[in-house]
């Protein structure tokens, strides 16, 4: 599955809730996908297409995430692991865990973060996923 059929599954919950925008531009080196606003509530979220356990990012991903997570606010990684479950991880745990280089990518393992929800389908945790999001 590719990340724009990931979002294609989280977008209309996030519609219900407030508006959201997918960034897909060049706007800024490793900027993250989607930018939210629910209720005031703003934040950032990098989804990401799981291979295995291993997360993979592009070379300025983490640096910009880094940068932003210093500054506070909320900002989170989602996952879609091979099973379909969505996994959500919070950025400033990602830029601390343990990553190593493969080619072009930083990889990051799934199993060194701290999973602040797992949701398994059929997917029934949005009420969850909304708590986080805006209070986090």
């Amino acid at each position: 599955m590719r990340e724009t059929k990931f979002w294609a599954k989280l977008r209309p919950h996030f519609m219900d809730w407030g508006v959201a925008d997918r960034i897909e531009n060049s706007a800024g080196s490793g900027m993250s996908d989607v930018f939210y606003n629910i209720g005031g509530h703003t934040g950032w979220i990098e989804t990401k297409i799981a291979k295995g356990s291993l997360l993979f990012f592009e070379k300025f991903q983490i640096p910009w995430m880094l940068k932003h997570t210093r500054q506070g606010g909320r900002f989170f990684v989602m996952a879609l692991d091979r099973h379909e479950t969505i996994c959500v991880y919070r950025a400033a745990d990602v830029v601390k865990a343990p990553r190593r280089p493969e080619g072009k990518w930083t990889v990051v393992d799934m199993t060194d973060l701290e999973t602040i929800l797992w949701m398994p389908r059929p997917y029934k945790l949005w009420d969850e996923l909304h708590n986080i999001l805006v209070s986090s």
